[in-house]
């Protein structure tokens, strides 16, 4: 499992974080892409985390829907306590 780091359109703002959004799609960060993959047994799982009313874009949702086109997994986690029993189900093959 990894994190990607696509969180940073919101904390630049003017010319320094569009450059520096500009270098970042250059080396492929991707808008969209959800905060975290984990691949296991052969599935590649795509999970996004909201906290309290934040919800996914549609960027996430195309993305999620592309990971599902292609027999992935991909869902929103709106709590720890939902991510530690998703990582528990994925690793017990529940």
């Amino acid at each position: 499992m990894f994190a990607v780091n696509n969180n940073l359109t919101t904390a630049m703002q003017g010319s320094a974080g569009a450059a520096r959004m500009a270098g970042l799609k250059a080396i492929g960060v991707m808008k969209g892409t959800t905060d975290l993959v984990f691949y296991f047994k052969g599935v590649l799982h795509a999970w996004d985390i909201k906290v309290g009313a934040d919800k996914l874009r549609p960027e996430q949702l195309e993305f999620i829907a592309k990971v599902k086109g292609q027999g992935g997994e991909g869902r929103e986690i709106m709590s720890f306590e939902e991510f530690k029993m998703l990582v528990e189900e994925v690793i017990n093959g529940k």
